[in-house]
Protein backbone atom coordinates (compact mmCIF):
# COMPACT_ATOMS: atom_id res chain seq x y z
CA UNK A 1 0.00 0.00 0.00
CA UNK A 2 0.70 3.74 -0.53
CA UNK A 3 3.12 4.33 2.83
CA UNK A 4 2.83 7.82 3.80
CA UNK A 5 -0.26 9.24 2.16
CA UNK A 6 -1.90 5.82 3.45
CA UNK A 7 -0.65 6.42 6.78
CA UNK A 8 -1.39 9.66 7.00
CA UNK A 9 -5.37 9.18 6.23
CA UNK A 10 -5.66 6.18 8.47
CA UNK A 11 -4.09 7.77 11.38
CA UNK A 12 -5.87 11.18 10.83
CA UNK A 13 -9.38 9.26 10.37
CA UNK A 14 -8.62 6.18 12.66
CA UNK A 15 -7.78 8.75 15.50
CA UNK A 16 -11.46 9.31 16.80
CA UNK A 17 -11.55 5.59 17.22
CA UNK A 18 -12.17 4.80 21.15
CA UNK A 19 -9.18 2.80 22.21
CA UNK A 20 -10.95 -0.57 21.88
CA UNK A 21 -12.05 0.05 18.37
CA UNK A 22 -8.78 1.20 17.59
CA UNK A 23 -6.81 -1.68 18.37
CA UNK A 24 -9.78 -4.11 16.22
CA UNK A 25 -9.20 -1.77 13.46
CA UNK A 26 -5.25 -1.90 13.33
CA UNK A 27 -5.44 -5.68 13.33
CA UNK A 28 -7.58 -5.34 10.37
CA UNK A 29 -5.00 -2.56 8.67
CA UNK A 30 -1.82 -5.33 9.80
CA UNK A 31 -3.67 -8.50 7.76
CA UNK A 32 -4.11 -6.26 4.77
CA UNK A 33 -0.69 -4.78 4.82
CA UNK A 34 0.73 -8.73 4.27
CA UNK A 35 -2.30 -9.87 2.64
CA UNK A 36 -1.49 -11.20 -1.10
CA UNK A 37 -4.13 -8.53 -2.56
CA UNK A 38 -3.31 -5.44 -5.03
CA UNK A 39 -2.85 -2.23 -2.93
CA UNK A 40 -5.96 -0.57 -4.84
CA UNK A 41 -8.25 -3.43 -3.21
CA UNK A 42 -6.73 -2.81 -0.31
CA UNK A 43 -6.61 0.31 0.35
CA UNK A 44 -10.79 0.09 -0.98
CA UNK A 45 -11.85 -2.31 2.05
CA UNK A 46 -9.93 -0.87 4.72
CA UNK A 47 -11.20 2.54 4.19
CA UNK A 48 -14.45 0.81 3.89
CA UNK A 49 -13.97 -0.85 7.12
CA UNK A 50 -12.97 2.69 8.37
CA UNK A 51 -16.24 4.27 7.58
CA UNK A 52 -17.96 1.64 9.39
CA UNK A 53 -16.08 2.26 12.52
CA UNK A 54 -16.91 5.77 12.68
CA UNK A 55 -20.00 5.05 11.46
CA UNK A 56 -20.38 2.29 14.55
CA UNK A 57 -19.09 5.23 17.15
CA UNK A 58 -20.81 7.63 15.83
CA UNK A 59 -24.67 5.77 16.30
CA UNK A 60 -22.96 4.21 19.67
CA UNK A 61 -23.00 0.89 18.55
CA UNK A 62 -20.57 -2.16 19.32
CA UNK A 63 -18.78 -2.57 15.75
CA UNK A 64 -19.31 -6.28 15.62
CA UNK A 65 -23.12 -5.28 14.76
CA UNK A 66 -22.55 -2.96 12.34
CA UNK A 67 -19.90 -5.11 10.32
CA UNK A 68 -22.27 -8.20 11.23
CA UNK A 69 -19.05 -10.17 12.83
CA UNK A 70 -17.22 -10.87 15.67
CA UNK A 71 -14.02 -12.26 14.32
CA UNK A 72 -12.04 -9.35 12.62
CA UNK A 73 -9.72 -12.21 10.85
CA UNK A 74 -12.52 -13.73 9.72
CA UNK A 75 -13.83 -10.64 7.95
CA UNK A 76 -10.95 -9.84 6.38
CA UNK A 77 -10.08 -13.61 4.94
CA UNK A 78 -13.37 -13.04 3.55
CA UNK A 79 -12.53 -10.03 1.31
CA UNK A 80 -8.68 -11.79 0.56
CA UNK A 81 -10.53 -14.36 -1.03
CA UNK A 82 -13.20 -12.45 -2.69
CA UNK A 83 -10.31 -10.45 -3.74
CA UNK A 84 -8.22 -13.24 -5.16
CA UNK A 85 -10.88 -15.12 -7.08
CA UNK A 86 -10.95 -11.94 -9.54
CA UNK A 87 -7.46 -12.07 -10.01
CA UNK A 88 -5.51 -13.73 -13.36
CA UNK A 89 -3.30 -17.16 -12.03
CA UNK A 90 -0.30 -14.74 -13.11
CA UNK A 91 -1.74 -11.67 -10.76
CA UNK A 92 -2.10 -13.90 -8.09
CA UNK A 93 0.94 -15.78 -8.19
CA UNK A 94 2.70 -12.30 -8.46
CA UNK A 95 0.94 -11.27 -5.18
CA UNK A 96 2.10 -14.38 -3.12
CA UNK A 97 6.21 -13.65 -4.02
CA UNK A 98 6.22 -9.90 -4.62
CA UNK A 99 8.48 -9.52 -2.01
CA UNK A 100 11.18 -11.73 -3.26
CA UNK A 101 13.49 -9.39 -5.07
CA UNK A 102 13.65 -7.11 -1.64
CA UNK A 103 14.56 -10.01 0.20
CA UNK A 104 17.08 -10.96 -2.36
CA UNK A 105 18.24 -7.67 -2.12
CA UNK A 106 19.02 -7.61 1.38
CA UNK A 107 19.57 -11.18 2.29
CA UNK A 108 21.09 -12.56 -0.43
CA UNK A 109 23.07 -9.33 -1.43
CA UNK A 110 23.78 -7.06 0.99
CA UNK A 111 23.65 -10.22 4.32
CA UNK A 112 25.19 -13.39 1.81
CA UNK A 113 27.52 -11.84 -1.02
CA UNK A 114 28.72 -8.58 0.37
CA UNK A 115 29.28 -8.88 4.17
CA UNK A 116 29.83 -12.38 4.00
CA UNK A 117 32.20 -12.50 0.92
CA UNK A 118 33.07 -9.64 -0.69
CA UNK A 119 33.72 -7.52 2.38
CA UNK A 120 36.36 -10.14 3.33
CA UNK A 121 37.69 -10.26 0.24
CA UNK A 122 38.41 -6.63 -0.18
CA UNK A 123 39.97 -7.12 3.32
CA UNK A 124 42.91 -9.43 2.31
CA UNK A 125 43.56 -7.62 -0.90
CA UNK A 126 42.12 -9.73 -3.64
CA UNK A 127 39.81 -6.30 -5.52
CA UNK A 128 36.96 -8.30 -7.38
CA UNK A 129 33.37 -7.89 -7.94
CA UNK A 130 32.72 -11.81 -9.02
CA UNK A 131 30.94 -13.76 -6.06
CA UNK A 132 30.25 -17.43 -5.90
CA UNK A 133 27.29 -18.49 -5.84
CA UNK A 134 27.44 -21.85 -3.49
CA UNK A 135 25.16 -24.65 -2.79
CA UNK A 136 24.91 -22.99 0.75
CA UNK A 137 23.91 -19.70 -0.57
CA UNK A 138 21.05 -20.84 -2.50
CA UNK A 139 19.87 -23.30 0.13
CA UNK A 140 20.24 -20.51 2.49
CA UNK A 141 18.13 -17.96 0.37
CA UNK A 142 15.24 -20.49 -0.33
CA UNK A 143 15.21 -20.89 3.13
CA UNK A 144 15.44 -16.72 4.34
CA UNK A 145 12.06 -16.81 1.88
CA UNK A 146 9.97 -19.48 3.11
CA UNK A 147 10.53 -17.89 6.37
CA UNK A 148 9.54 -14.61 5.51
CA UNK A 149 6.58 -16.10 3.85
CA UNK A 150 5.98 -17.61 7.03
CA UNK A 151 6.03 -14.56 9.21
CA UNK A 152 4.16 -12.45 6.75
CA UNK A 153 1.45 -14.69 6.91
CA UNK A 154 1.24 -14.99 10.76
CA UNK A 155 2.13 -11.63 11.12
CA UNK A 156 -1.84 -10.03 12.43
CA UNK A 157 -1.63 -13.54 14.68
CA UNK A 158 1.31 -12.05 16.29
CA UNK A 159 0.20 -9.03 16.66
CA UNK A 160 -2.85 -10.72 18.68
CA UNK A 161 -0.43 -12.47 20.85
CA UNK A 162 1.33 -9.77 21.79
CA UNK A 163 -1.19 -7.35 22.43
CA UNK A 164 -3.80 -9.74 24.30
CA UNK A 165 -4.31 -10.33 27.86
CA UNK A 166 -2.95 -13.94 28.13
CA UNK A 167 0.51 -13.23 29.52
CA UNK A 168 1.20 -17.14 29.21
CA UNK A 169 0.60 -17.25 25.37
CA UNK A 170 2.63 -13.74 24.80
CA UNK A 171 5.61 -15.70 26.99
CA UNK A 172 5.65 -18.84 24.73
CA UNK A 173 5.40 -16.48 21.66
CA UNK A 174 8.23 -14.62 22.76
CA UNK A 175 10.13 -18.14 23.85
CA UNK A 176 9.24 -19.56 20.51
CA UNK A 177 10.91 -16.73 18.42
CA UNK A 178 13.86 -16.28 20.13
CA UNK A 179 14.56 -20.25 20.08
CA UNK A 180 13.32 -19.93 16.53
CA UNK A 181 16.27 -17.64 15.50
CA UNK A 182 18.96 -19.59 16.92
CA UNK A 183 17.92 -22.40 15.13
CA UNK A 184 17.59 -20.23 12.12
CA UNK A 185 21.58 -18.92 12.96
CA UNK A 186 22.37 -22.34 13.56
CA UNK A 187 20.91 -23.93 10.18
CA UNK A 188 22.65 -21.20 8.24
CA UNK A 189 26.08 -22.18 9.83
CA UNK A 190 25.72 -25.69 9.21
CA UNK A 191 24.58 -24.89 5.42
CA UNK A 192 27.79 -22.47 5.54
CA UNK A 193 30.15 -25.71 6.66
CA UNK A 194 28.47 -28.28 4.25
CA UNK A 195 27.23 -26.75 1.21
CA UNK A 196 30.37 -25.59 0.25
CA UNK A 197 30.22 -26.31 -4.36
CA UNK A 198 30.56 -23.25 -6.16
CA UNK A 199 27.70 -23.59 -8.99
CA UNK A 200 28.50 -20.67 -10.63
CA UNK A 201 29.94 -17.07 -10.66
CA UNK A 202 27.80 -13.55 -10.95
CA UNK A 203 29.02 -9.92 -11.02
CA UNK A 204 28.19 -8.27 -7.59
CA UNK A 205 27.25 -4.74 -9.68
CA UNK A 206 24.95 -6.62 -12.11
CA UNK A 207 22.94 -9.08 -9.71
CA UNK A 208 22.10 -5.73 -7.93
CA UNK A 209 21.74 -3.18 -9.92
CA UNK A 210 19.21 -5.59 -12.02
CA UNK A 211 16.73 -6.06 -8.38
CA UNK A 212 17.16 -2.66 -8.02
CA UNK A 213 15.81 -1.80 -10.82
CA UNK A 214 12.89 -4.77 -10.36
CA UNK A 215 12.43 -3.33 -7.01
CA UNK A 216 11.87 0.71 -8.33
CA UNK A 217 9.77 -1.10 -10.89
CA UNK A 218 7.77 -2.69 -8.43
CA UNK A 219 7.00 0.61 -6.75
CA UNK A 220 5.63 2.21 -9.47
CA UNK A 221 3.74 -0.25 -10.54
CA UNK A 222 2.06 -1.87 -7.33
CA UNK A 223 1.79 2.31 -6.04
CA UNK A 224 -0.06 3.77 -9.31
CA UNK A 225 -3.13 5.13 -9.22
CA UNK A 226 -6.24 3.00 -10.61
Amino acid sequence: MRTKQYIKEMNQYSAALSRENQKKFDQILLTLRFAPVNNHDAEEFSHHCLDLFLQAEKENKPVEEVLNTNDMDELCNSFINESKNGYSWLEKMYWQINYLPLVLFIFTGIWEMLAGFLVKEWFTGHATAAVPVTVSLCVDTVFAMAIIAFLFRKAHSFYNIFNGADKRKDRLATLALFLGSYAVIGLFVVSQLVFTQILFYVNYAAFMGTLAAIIIVQHFIENKRV
